[in-house]
């Protein structure tokens, strides 16, 4: 008879057979109940509203939001779940293992894909909140990244008619650059003006401050890493004549990775 205590715990028909070593269905009822309570407690804070928890909730395969925030929800096809039935120790916890692996999975993938969508960008922090999210439920937390700040300065010459043209040339080629999805590019400028040169040509000093995200071992790793994103950054500029470059890391923290991949991360 179901126990009205333990809602969750009733939900997961436990075979007596997996109860001997490591109870995978006393783990995901668990799992379950924590992840219902942190919804709850999100859904209070404000991080999200009532339809979207009622929402995830149904997407997990968990029980709805309790009175007053009952909602009606569009039908969703919750984590899908193996059904058969054991024959004995083994296939249960193989059953057991298999059902609490892609809710872990189910519920992390949803969680990243909320910050890497953009989902939370009202928020304060919307990454921060996830990775306390996952933490109280007992999951991983979010991948951190080493946050590597460089300035650069880079030398060039180019063909222009004036010192007005050599400049927005220059303001062009940075502008239509496409920046690596760990680069964050904070200031551009022309620190040394357009000089003529005696052929026609003209060179310019231009300077860049960069937000460099690696995944690295170490602050070493990361800085040798992130060097080389941001010269391959500035070599991509559709300029002639690049005189190379000089690079200044300026500091180095870790923090949580921006550039998140639900499927693997």
């Amino acid at each position: 008879m179901p126990n009205p205590t333990h809602p969750i715990q009733d939900l997961i028909p436990t075979p007596a057979s997996s109860r001997a070593d490591v109870d995978y269905y006393q783990q995901y009822a668990e799992l379950a109940a924590r992840t219902h309570r942190a919804v709850i407690a999100a859904m209070a804070e404000g991080t999200i509203c009532p339809s979207g928890a009622a929402g995830v909730l149904a997407e997990w395969g968990l029980p709805p939001l309790p009175k007053p925030w009952s909602v009606a929800v569009t039908p969703q096809s919750p984590v899908e779940v193996p059904h058969h039935h054991p024959v004995g120790d083994c296939d249960a916890d193989a059953v057991g293992r298999i059902r609490l692996e892609l809710l872990r999975r189910a519920i992390r993938s949803r969680a990243i894909t909320a910050v890497a969508s953009g989902d939370l960008g009202r928020l304060r922090d919307p990454a921060a909140r996830v990775d306390r999210f996952l933490i109280d439920i007992g999951l991983d937390p979010l991948p951190r990244a080493w946050l590597v700040c460089v300035n650069a300065a880079t030398t060039l010459t180019l063909a222009a008619v004036g010192d007005d043209q050599a400049r927005t040339t220059v303001w062009a080629a940075f502008a239509a650059r496409t920046c690596h999805q760990r680069i964050s590019v904070e200031d551009f400028f022309i620190d040394t003006y357009a000089q003529g040169l005696e052929d026609g040509r003209w060179q310019a000093g231009c300077g860049e401050i960069l937000r460099v995200w690696v995944r690295a071992t170490s602050e070493h790793a990361a800085a040798d890493a992130a060097t080389r994103l941001v010269r391959a950054h500035l070599d991509a500029l559709a300029l002639p004549q690049l005189h190379g470059h000089r690079l200044r890391i300026t500091g180095a923290a870790q923090t949580i990775d921006p550039v998140l991949d639900p499927a693997h991360d």
